[in-house]
């Protein structure tokens, strides 16, 4: 892998643990939402009710869309070159089944949200997480 390569899966990773660390942003009470959820489970899903109310707006940052369904999101990460893949994140809301991954979703990587806990690589990665308030979640890997 060369140099630009290893940045670009980088970035990759940033974009990516960003969105699903800030998946965990807002709050729900009970079965009616008012805004996302930010700790555990629905303990009863109703495919009506949109479980994502509070949308990412992208304002200054470029490679990478999020589409909202009722009960997931959808990250597609743009291909770094022309001939490159582009690689898709389903964020499913915990408690929801999982949508079909068929079509467009084919190949793409499910991650339940809030995400209950996550090991960061680096003090980048850190660094984000104490932005959002989520310095939290990370977990340390155990002592060998």
């Amino acid at each position: 892998m060369n140099a630009r390569a290893g940045r670009v899966r980088r970035l990759r990773w940033h974009v990516v643990a960003g969105l699903v660390a800030s998946a965990c942003w807002g709050t729900a009470i009970g079965h009616a939402t008012t805004g996302n959820r930010t700790h555990g489970c629905l303990q009863h899903f109703d495919p009506t009710v949109d479980y994502f109310p509070d949308k990412a707006v992208v304002r200054d940052a470029v490679g990478f869309t999020v589409e909202y369904r009722k009960s997931y999101k959808v990250v597609t990460v743009a291909a770094t070159n022309a001939a490159g893949p582009r690689e898709r994140y389903v964020l499913v809301q915990c408690g929801a089944p999982a949508p079909p991954l068929q079509r467009d979703l084919a190949g793409a990587q499910v991650v339940t949200v809030p995400v209950p806990s996550l090991f960061a690589g680096s003090t980048t990665q850190v660094s984000l997480l104490v932005d959002l308030g989520r310095l939290p979640l990370v977990v340390r890997p155990p002592a060998e």
